[in-house]
């Protein structure tokens, strides 16, 4: 049983490893996650995130040397409560451009 459930495990990585290589010209992500109530605080927060990667075709410079640009950004918009305590602490958008 063990045996079925690593094979299957590997299967499955090794599936989901292809899904951005170089032979992929665009990626776009975008993911929910709705109000999450804190347990040991009052108020609630939420979570949208948007992902998105350019390639261009790679460029041969020489017989050695090939050239692959990207570009990839990444938007994460938080949103708290009105009644969170430490709102002002966090900030409320994150960006990441590679």
């Amino acid at each position: 049983m063990k045996i079925c459930i690593l094979s299957l495990l590997f299967i499955m990585l090794a599936i989901t490893s292809k899904a951005q290589s170089i032979n992929d010209v665009t990626y776009f992500n975008y993911s929910l996650l709705p109000n999450t109530n804190f347990q040991k605080v009052n108020g609630t927060s939420s979570l949208n995130k948007f992902e998105l990667n350019i390639s261009t075709p790679p460029i041969q410079i020489g017989k050695k040397f090939k050239l692959i640009n990207s570009v990839y950004y990444k938007n994460n918009q938080l949103a708290y409560s009105s009644d969170f305590p430490k709102r002002n602490l966090f900030p409320t958008s994150l960006h990441d451009v590679r």
